[in-house]
């Protein structure tokens, strides 16, 4: 990642997948070809574990506005900025819990309403949107 911010001031890294245990499940490669704004604005592919960023970016982007996707914030000032880095190689893991009940496999995330994630939806494209007029 270090060596990438010689070009731009914020990386992304991919990453794998493990279990409680700590064994591989998979990998999520990201693309190294940058992905367009508005798909961005629709499906957000990163996880803010993946982020890496300059001392600069970071005085840039604080502070943080007060939206549950504050990852999402910090990716899309630098797509605006075209100031993103993806990089192929899986540089950490995500773990991924096993729910025994129902015998599934998810993440930790939390399914949120659809209303509420639209209006904060708005509100981060709002404040994106003036954040990097700045």
């Amino acid at each position: 990642m270090l060596s990438a911010f010689g070009k731009k001031s914020c990386c992304i890294c991919s990453f794998d997948w493990i279990d409680q245990s700590g064994q591989f499940l998979g990998s999520t490669i990201h693309d190294s070809k940058p992905q367009l704004l508005s798909k961005l604005l629709l499906r957000f592919p990163y996880y803010g574990f993946c982020f890496g960023f300059t001392k600069d970016f970071k005085n840039r982007i604080l502070p943080l506005p007060t939206v549950p996707q504050h990852d999402i914030f910090i990716g899309l000032i630098a797509a605006l900025k075209n100031e993103i880095v993806v990089l192929p190689e899986a540089l950490c893991a995500h773990r991924k819990f096993i729910n025994t009940s129902k015998g599934n496999i998810s993440d930790s995330s939390i399914n949120e309403n659809i209303i509420i994630n639209f209006f904060y939806r708005i509100k981060l494209i709002l404040i994106v949107s003036i954040r990097s007029l700045q």
